[in-house]
C-alpha cells in the first residue's frame, strides 16, 4: 500500500531485477502504473504493475528507445507535421543567443615581402631582381611516402629561367647577394603541367559527363557559413544553380571517416586490415578518383596539411605511388609549418598560416585549384579533383572568417567557367574543437556540415530531373555515402531517373543517389551509414570528443552522482560512491525553450559498488546568455516522493539480485 503522496511524482520508473544465479530477467515497468480510487475520503491508492517482461537484456541503449522516452516525457523538440523518422534540428538561427558569447572578430595579415622569384604563365621559373642577387633552385620530389621530399642538387636560376614540367613541377628557391652567403629570401614554386602524355582510357559512352571539383573546407557547418562567410554566401547565390543539402550529416567524428566514406565507401571496420595498422594505402582499396581515371579523366588530390592529412591520420605514411595525376604533395610538405613541436605550432599559430615568402597559404591553395581548373578547361580535358583545405579553419568557429575574402573571390572567378563542371563546396563536419562544442547548438553543428552542389548548365539541360530530386530530398537525412553515389553516377555516365521497379532503393542501402531517387522518409542514421554516437536526429545527441568535452562530461557525471546521492541518502538507500558512465546523451530542449538558457542530458550509468543501473535526466539553467550556469539538477521536483519505496526494494534486493533503476 502506498499513500497518495508516495505516488505523485512525474517520472518514468523502470525496475529491472535479475537474480545472480539466473539468466532470466524480470522487468517491472512502473510507467504503466494504474490506480484504483476508493469512495472513502481517507482511502489510499493501490499500485498495480501492469507489464512484466522476461528474458530481456539490460537497459536498451539504442536511439529508438531514447526517442520514445523523450517523446513520452515531452522534454525534447517536436515535429508534429513531419512524416520523417529522422527530424534534424534545422530551425536554429546562425546568430542564436547561445553562440554570441563564442563570437569575436579576427583577421589574418601576412607580412608583405618582395617576390624575388616567380613562375610565369608558361611554367618557367624566373628571377625577379637585379644582377646583384643570385638565386638557386632545386627540384622537389616525393619520397615513397607523403611525409618528406627529396631535393635535387642546387643550380643557379639562369636569366632565361627554368622550365617546370610534369616530371619536375615543384622547385625550392633561395636568394642571396653576390658578396654574401646570407640567404635573405626563400620560396617554393609549382606549376600545372599539361598531362598531354597521359593515356586516354575514356569510354565514349561517358563523354557527356562533366568535370568534378570537390572543395572541402575544414569544420565548416551550414550555420557557420552564414555567420562568417557572408561574402562567400553571396558569391554562391550569384553563381546560381547551387543546391544546399540541409540534411547533410557527418558519418564519423572527424575528417578521416567522412572523407573515407566518399573516397572509398567503407568504414575502417569494414577494411581487411585495421586502418591504424596500414602503413601505406596503395594496395588496400579502389578510390573514387580511380573510377574517374578509368573514365578518362585527369585526376587530382590536393590537401594543405599533408603530414597530418587524410591518409596520414593514423601515423600512416600515405601512398608509395602518387594516387592521382596531379598530386602537389611536394609543395605542401615543403611549406608545412616548420615549428611542429606542439599542436599550437601546427594549427593555432597565425604565423604558420603564412609562407616564409609572406604569402597566405589559403590564397595559394585556392589559386592552385583555380589554375588547375583553368588549365584543363583550356586543354578541353575532363577532370576530377578532391581538394581539402584545413589549417586556418581547424580550431575555432571564428576561424572561418580568415578565408571569406579569398573563397568568395575564388567562387566569383571559377563560376565564369562552370558550364560543364560540377562544383561541390562542403565541410567535412562542423567545429569539433573548443568550448563551443559543449553548447547545445555547437554540439548540433558538429554533425551538420555545409554541403552545396552546383549542377552545370549542360547537365541540367539534358537531365532536368536532377534538380527535382534534390529539391524533393531537401531536409531529408543524407550523408557522405550519398554524395559518393552521386559522384559514381558522374564517373559512370549514369544520370537517368530511378523510377522503375528494378531501380527501387532499399532503405538499408548505405548510399543513395540523392539527385536520381527519393530519400525514404523512414531513413535512420544507421541506414545512412552514420555512427549513432554522432547522430542528431530528433534532438538526441551522443557524446562528441575533444579535450574540452571530456573534462565536461567527467564533471557532469560527478555532479549527477552527488545529486543522486543527496536524494537517496535521506531514505537509507544502499551506499554508492560514484557513477560509472555507460551512455550519455545531450537532449535538445523543446522549441519554446532557448538553448542558451537551458541545457539537459540523459545519463545511463552504474552505481558503484552496488552495481545498480540508473537512467537519470539532468538539467541546468541560467537567466541570461553568457552568465554562469546553475549547478546540475535531477529532473522533477517530485523526485523524492518515490525514493523511499524504491530504496526499500533495492535494500532487500541487493542481497540476492542485481538491481537496475531508471529515473527518467
Amino acid at each position: 500500500m502506498l499513500t497518495t503522496a508516495c505516488i505523485l511524482f512525474n517520472l518514468v520508473i523502470h525496475l529491472l531485477i535479475t537474480p545472480k544465479s539466473s539468466l532470466s530477467t524480470v522487468k517491472l515497468n512502473l510507467s504503466s502504473v494504474s490506480t484504483e480510487s476508493s469512495t472513502s475520503a481517507n482511502s489510499t491508492k493501490n499500485v498495480h504493475f501492469t507489464q512484466v517482461y522476461f528474458n530481456e537484456t539490460n537497459f536498451d541503449t539504442k536511439l529508438e528507445s531514447l526517442y520514445k522516452i523523450i517523446e513520452k516525457l515531452k522534454i525534447g523538440p517536436t515535429f508534429p507535421e513531419s512524416k520523417q523518422y529522422c527530424n534534424l534540428p534545422l530551425y536554429f538561427d546562425a546568430f542564436d543567443d547561445s553562440v554570441k558569447e563564442f563570437m569575436f572578430n579576427k583577421t589574418l595579415k601576412c607580412p608583405q615581402r618582395i617576390k624575388f622569384t616567380f613562375v610565369d604563365e608558361n611554367g618557367i621559373l624566373r628571377k625577379n631582381g637585379s644582377s646583384d642577387i643570385v638565386c638557386h633552385y632545386s627540384f622537389m620530389h616525393r619520397r615513397k611516402h607523403d611525409r618528406d621530399n627529396t631535393y635535387s642538387k642546387q643550380d643557379v636560376i639562369p636569366d632565361n629561367g627554368v622550365q617546370l614540367t610534369l616530371k619536375n613541377a615543384f622547385a625550392n628557391v633561395s636568394c642571396r647577394f653576390n658578396d654574401s652567403s646570407f640567404v635573405f629570401y626563400k620560396n617554393t614554386h609549382w606549376t600545372i603541367p599539361s598531362f598531354d602524355d597521359l593515356d586516354d582510357e575514356s569510354d565514349e559512352t561517358r563523354a557527356s559527363s562533366p568535370s568534378v571539383l570537390i572543395l572541402v573546407i575544414e569544420s565548416l557547418s551550414r550555420l557557420n557559413l552564414h555567420r562568417y562567410l557572408s561574402k562567400t554566401d553571396k558569391s554562391l547565390h550569384k553563381a546560381g544553380n547551387f543546391h544546399i543539402f540541409h540534411g547533410m550529416h557527418k558519418v564519423g567524428l572527424n575528417s578521416f571517416p567522412n572523407s573515407f566514406a566518399l573516397l572509398i565507401g567503407k568504414t575502417c571496420g569494414e577494411m581487411s586490415k585495421p586502418c591504424d595498422k596500414i602503413e601505406e594505402w596503395d594496395a588496400y582499396q579502389k578510390y573514387l578518383w580511380d573510377d574517374f581515371k578509368q573514365a578518362g579523366y585527369v585526376t587530382a588530390f590536393v590537401e594543405d596539411m599533408i603530414k597530418e592529412g587524410l591518409f596520414n591520420y593514423y601515423q600512416n605514411t600515405g601512398f608509395v605511388k602518387q594516387p592521382t595525376d596531379w598530386y602537389p604533395t611536394p609543395y605542401w610538405v615543403d611549406v608545412y609549418p616548420k615549428t611542429t613541436k606542439s599542436w599550437y605550432d601546427r594549427w593555432k599559430r597565425p604565423e604558420a598560416y603564412c609562407t616564409e615568402a609572406g604569402e597566405a597559404k589559403k590564397d595559394i591553395f585556392l589559386n592552385q585549384i583555380l589554375q588547375f581548373h583553368n588549365a584543363q578547361q583550356k586543354r578541353n580535358k575532363k577532370y576530377f579533383m578532391y581538394s581539402f583545405y584545413s589549417q586556418s579553419c581547424h580550431e575555432d568557429i571564428t576561424d572561418h572568417q580568415y578565408i571569406d575574402d579569398t573563397l568568395s573571390q575564388f567562387i566569383d572567378n571559377i563560376s565564369k567557367s562552370l558550364n560543364n563542371t560540377i562544383l561541390v563546396l562542403m565541410g567535412d563536419h562542423g567545429q569539433n574543437h573548443g568550448e563551443y562544442g559543449i553548447a547545445t547548438l555547437g554540439h548540433i553543428e558538429s554533425s551538420l556540415p555545409f554541403c552545396g552542389i552546383r549542377i552545370p548548365e549542360t547537365l541540367d539541360k539534358h537531365y532536368p530531373h536532377l534538380k527535382k530530386f534534390l529539391k524533393n530530398n531537401d531536409g531529408r537525412l543524407t550523408s557522405w555515402y550519398d554524395l559518393r553515389k552521386m559522384m559514381l553516377d558522374v564517373a559512370q555516365g549514369t544520370f537517368e531517373e530511378k523510377y522503375s521497379n528494378e531501380f527501387v532503393s532499399n532503405v538499408s542501402e548505405k548510399g543513395l543517389s540523392a539527385w536520381r531517387e527519393e530519400i525514404p522518409l523512414n531513413r535512420s542514421c544507421n541506414d545512412a551509414g552514420i555512427v549513432e554516437r554522432y547522430c542528431v536526429c530528433n534532438g538526441v545527441l551522443g557524446e562528441t570528443y575533444n579535450g574540452e568535452t571530456q573534462v565536461f562530461y567527467s564533471q557532469l557525471v560527478s555532479s549527477a552522482a552527488r545529486e543522486l546521492y543527496n536524494v537517496l541518502n535521506k531514505f537509507g538507500c544502499p551506499h554508492f560512491d560514484r557513477i560509472q558512465k555507460i551512455q550519455l546523451n545531450h537532449i535538445v530542449p523543446p522549441q519554446n525553450l532557448k538553448v542558451s538558457l537551458k541545457d539537459q542530458y540523459m545519463l545511463l550509468g552504474k552505481l558503484k559498488p552496488i552495481n545498480a543501473l540508473v537512467r537519470l535526466f539532468l538539467f541546468r539553467v541560467r537567466n541570461k546568455s553568457g552568465e554562469k550556469w546553475s549547478q546540475w539538477r535531477l529532473s522533477s521536483v517530485h523526485l523524492e516522493r518515490g525514493m523511499q519505496y524504491l530504496c526499500d526494494i533495492v535494500a532487500v534486493a541487493e542481497q540476492h539480485f542485481n538491481v537496475t533503476l531508471s529515473f527518467d
